[in-house]
C-alpha cells in the first residue's frame, strides 16, 4: 500500500514537473524570420565596412569624405537593400545574454556610415541627399530592434534620434514635395506599430526567455522570481517607456515641422 502510494506521489510529482518545464520553457526559437531579413542585411553592411575616420560628423574634408564613401560602395548599397526589407532580430538559441548584447550594435556601424554620405551632402548644398540619408537612418533604425532585447530598444531609440535630430536642422532648406515625401517615409513605419506597453512587455519576455536559455528553465525562472518584484527589475523597463515616450515625441515633432499646406 505504501509503495503505491509512494509511486503515486512520485507520478504526480513528475506531471507537475514536466508541465511547470512545459509552461517555463522558453519560446523563442519557433519564430520564422523574414526572408530576406535587414538584420542579416545590415550585419553583412557592418562587416564590410571600413573604420570610420574619427571626425566624420564634424569634418569640412569632402575630398576625404568622399574617398571614404568610395571605399565603402557595398556595404552602402547593403545599406539601401535594408531600407527596403523587414528586420527581425535572430535570437539562436545557442546565444548567450553577453553575446547578444556583444552584438546589439549590428546596425550602428552602417547607420554612422550613411551619417557620412549625409554629412557630404549636406556640405555640398545637397539638401535633399543628405535628408534621403537621414531619413533612412530614423527608418532603420526605428525598425532595428524589432524581435529584440531591452539593448537593442536602447541602440535603436539612439540611431532614430541621430536622423530625426538631423533632419530637424533641414527641414527649412527642403521643398513642400521633399517635405511630403519624408513625412510619408517616417509615417509609414507607425503602420501596425504597438503601442508602448505592448512593446515593453514583449521586450521583458524575451529577456526572460533569454534568461531561461542561459540558465537553464528552472533556474532561469527561480532568477525571474526573486527580481520581480525588485527595483532591479522596475528600472530597465522605467528607461525603456521614457526612451520611447521621448523619441514617440521627436518624431511628432519632426512631422509637424514637416507639414506642408492646411
Amino acid at each position: 500500500m505504501k509503495l503505491k502510494i509512494g509511486l503515486g506521489v512520485l507520478a504526480t510529482v513528475l506531471v507537475a514537473v514536466a508541465v511547470i518545464y512545459f509552461i517555463n520553457a522558453p519560446r523563442s526559437g519557433n519564430i520564422s524570420y523574414p526572408s530576406p531579413n535587414a538584420y542579416d542585411t545590415l550585419s553583412e553592411a557592418n562587416g564590410k565596412m571600413t573604420p570610420l575616420p574619427m571626425d566624420f560628423d564634424t569634418s569640412q574634408d569632402v575630398e576625404a569624405l568622399q574617398t571614404y564613401l568610395d571605399a565603402n560602395l557595398d556595404p552602402l548599397s547593403l545599406i539601401d537593400q535594408a531600407a527596403r526589407q523587414r528586420c527581425l532580430i535572430r535570437m539562436a538559441d545557442m546565444q548567450t545574454m553577453q553575446e547578444m548584447h556583444d552584438k546589439a550594435n549590428y546596425a550602428r556601424g552602417p547607420m554612422r556610415l550613411l551619417y557620412v554620405k549625409a554629412r557630404l551632402a549636406e556640405l555640398e548644398g545637397r539638401s535633399a541627399d543628405a535628408a534621403d540619408a537621414l531619413t533612412k537612418i530614423a527608418v532603420i533604425g526605428r525598425k532595428s530592434a524589432h524581435g529584440g532585447l531591452l539593448i537593442h530598444q536602447l541602440v535603436a531609440v539612439a540611431i532614430e534620434r541621430q536622423g530625426l535630430e538631423g533632419l530637424a536642422q533641414l527641414a527649412s532648406k527642403l521643398s513642400g514635395d521633399e517635405k511630403k515625401r519624408i513625412a510619408k517615409l517616417i509615417r509609414a513605419e507607425d503602420k501596425d506599430a504597438p503601442e508602448i506597453d505592448a512593446v515593453i512587455e514583449s521586450v521583458m519576455y524575451r529577456e526572460h526567455d533569454m534568461t531561461k536559455r542561459e540558465y537553464g528553465t528552472f533556474a532561469g525562472s527561480f532568477m525571474i522570481w526573486q527580481l520581480s518584484d525588485s527595483e532591479a527589475a522596475e528600472k530597465p523597463q522605467e528607461i525603456l517607456r521614457n526612451e520611447l515616450t521621448e523619441i514617440q515625441k521627436q518624431r511628432e515633432e519632426l512631422l509637424t515641422m514637416l507639414r506642408v499646406g492646411p
